[in-house]
């Protein structure tokens, strides 16, 4: 699988070596994002940091190579556009609170990260290599349940940096970036979603039961509780869609209803290291009003405030104190870049109201097509997308739009033989 797509990039024809300059972009992202960085940063978390590998130099020279590749080809689409609407909801507020340049900096930074690997994938991903691609992507996730039981076990070993910037917690990022555990699990969950929803899939996984069950395992042997959370949810849709008698269908609805609303109070108004217990007796004392009862202690409001990780803080400080923003508080102005509550307190904190729906709008077009095909498996993608976002940074994680861009992108590849096509009458000709 993984060597099909080797061989694509580089091709030996008549004794030359030819590089194929699309796939070679594409291949050297998905290699380094998917499979390397996550060794790459443990090795040099524990030798010091020497290796001189940088991800935003990556990132800028993919974007700039696909960018001179596809130059004819580049049209203005709705997520090109919403993007720019995102830039200029940065910029107003920066003006409007007389902002840090350099936090306004870093915030159009990361969001240009998450717009370029939408760029590369939607640009370089064609009818010739996503099967391909899609085995590479497989056979990536084949590996992280061995990776993932090496990182729990060799943990205790590891050197006092690595223990130091990354938690026991945290330790299960599989081949991924070292601080984006949810990105290796949405990885996998996007990848079942594909398995479960593509009548297709055959194409790219013979094997397709036991690889769900092996990424399932995978998902749960590792930390991301969000992650793990979503992928009950995706698997209840699935067996609502599936069900056909009417008794296991409404038994299904009626199990799903108690799910639903404890996970939807778990990702909003939980702190990260509360139980169900917890949870219940912290609505009992709020009379129902969840978290945002004003039980906000002066310490945790100052962490918030100073860029410290505490969910109901920020809840009662952007919702109860501030309430509506259209415009935010600044970008920049709570969170360093790893220092994130995820992407719905922090766009909604720096850019306000308008900048939060834009960024939604944005991932939501990016499945646009599918849906315009009369799909449910666009909207079970975002909807996994848009739950992650109340606890994940989505954009500064920009693998998690690349997989998110792949997987719809192929997907459209998919069916496209399925979706009927106009057929132009031929001209007449004179004889």
């Amino acid at each position: 699988m993984v060597v099909d797509f080797l061989k694509r990039p580089i091709v030996l024809r008549e004794g030359r070596v030819i590089i194929k300059s699309q796939e070679f972009v594409l291949f050297i992202l998905v290699l380094f994002l998917f499979l390397l960085e996550g060794p790459i940063y443990t090795i040099n978390l524990s030798i010091g940091g020497i290796i001189p590998y940088k991800r935003a130099l990556l990132i800028f020279v993919a974007f700039g190579a696909t960018l001179l590749l596809c130059i004819r080809n580049v049209k203005i689409g709705r997520v090109d556009i919403t993007f720019a609407i995102i830039f200029l909801v940065a910029i107003i507020s920066f003006l409007v609170n007389r902002g840090s340049v350099i936090g306004l900096t870093k915030y159009q930074l990361w969001v240009f990260f998450a717009y370029a690997v939408y760029f590369v994938g939607n640009h370089l991903i064609s009818e010739q290599n996503y099967l391909a691609l899609l085995r590479t992507c497989y056979a990536i996730g084949v590996l992280q349940m061995p990776v993932l039981v090496f990182q729990r076990v060799a943990y205790p070993y590891m050197s006092t940096t690595f223990k130091t910037e990354v938690s026991l917690t945290d330790a299960s990022f599989g081949t991924f970036f070292v601080y984006g555990d949810p990105a290796m699990a949405i990885f996998l969950i996007f990848l079942i979603i594909f398995l479960l929803w593509d009548k297709n899939a055959y194409q790219v996984m013979k094997y397709r039961k036991i690889v769900i069950l092996w990424f399932t395992a995978s998902v749960f042997f590792a930390n991301a509780v969000v992650c793990q959370a979503i992928l009950l949810l995706v698997y209840g849709v699935y067996l609502l869609q599936t069900l056909k008698k009417p008794l296991y269908f409404y038994l299904s609805i009626v199990g799903m209803i108690p799910i639903i609303i404890i996970l939807a109070l778990v990702l909003l108004f939980a702190p990260v290291d509360i139980t169900i217990p917890h949870l219940l007796v912290a609505l009992y004392k709020g009379g129902g009003r969840l978290l945002l009862s004003g039980e906000v202690s002066d310490l945790q409001m100052k962490i918030f405030l100073s860029g410290g990780y505490s969910r109901e803080a920020a809840l009662y400080y952007l919702f109860v104190v501030k309430g509506l923003m259209l415009f935010g508080e600044g970008p920049g102005t709570f969170y360093g870049i790893f220092q994130t509550m995820g992407h719905f307190f922090t766009f909604y904190a720096e850019t306000g109201l308008l900048g939060l729906l834009s960024s939604y709008l944005a991932m939501y077009f990016m499945s646009s097509k599918i849906r315009r095909a009369g799909k449910q498996y666009a909207n079970i993608l975002f909807v996994s997308v848009l739950l992650l976002t109340l606890t994940t940074d989505v954009f500064i994680h920009c693998t998690i739009i690349f997989i998110y861009v792949i997987l719809c992108k192929s997907y459209i590849l998919s069916i496209s033989p399925l979706i009927p096509k106009t057929v132009r009458p031929a001209k007449a000709t004179n004889s």
